[in-house]
């Protein structure tokens, strides 16, 4: 994107462009969300994301950093014109990039709380966490931890594949055919499953 693309969608929540044409990609993937207000939930795990960011057939580089400081004061304080509320404070500039350039790049930066154990403890263990880690295995390598039947609990992975254990059971994706043990076909029994893709 560029600084117009930029101003564009992302100076209101509450708000997405981005099915203007379509709802599906060119390459004919569904495109997710709806209301413009995805990308302000890095709020919760940092306090800055900044976005580098080139447009294809363009020298321009956007350089943009999202100050997510003002989302935290109170919604009184952040009510602009009696209709709008601020989402959060930007600075950036544009460079100049070479003409073939052509990729986007965000970084979150001063990550809050527990997000830091789980960001930066990917594949160590740590106070309160356990010793096996899914980051980075492939998905066979990923079903035989979880088959093993020394792993009853949650508890026995780091913070990061507790994480991604938790989304992946309460995000409505689809799931491949066959994706639970045999034994455990009674209690899915009425869990409609939907072949992936």
């Amino acid at each position: 994107m560029d600084r117009e693309d930029f101003e564009r969608h992302f100076r209101l929540i509450s708000e997405s462009l981005k099915r203007e044409n379509s709802d599906v990609t060119t390459s004919g993937r569904p495109k997710i969300g709806k209301i413009g207000i995805g990308f302000i939930a890095a709020n919760e795990i940092c306090n800055v994301m900044r976005i580098i960011s080139t447009k294809r057939d363009s020298n321009e580089l956007l350089n943009v950093a999202i100050n997510f400081e003002i989302m935290r004061q109170d919604i009184s304080d952040r009510r602009r014109d009696n209709t709008q509320l601020a989402t959060a404070d930007y600075t950036g500039v544009t460079e100049t990039t070479e003409l073939d350039a052509h990729y986007t790049h965000i970084f979150l930066e001063d990550i809050r709380g527990e997000a830091q154990a789980i960001l930066s403890g990917v594949g160590a263990t740590g106070e309160g966490y356990g010793t096996r880690s899914l980051y980075g295995l492939n998905p066979t390598s990923v079903r035989k931890i979880l088959l093993d039947a020394n792993v009853n609990s949650w508890s026995h992975f780091d913070a990061y594949s507790k994480n991604i254990l938790e989304i992946g059971l309460n995000v409505p994706v689809s799931y491949q055919a066959d994706w639970y043990p045999s034994e455990y076909s009674n209690v899915f029994k009425n869990t409609k499953t939907v072949r992936a893709s």
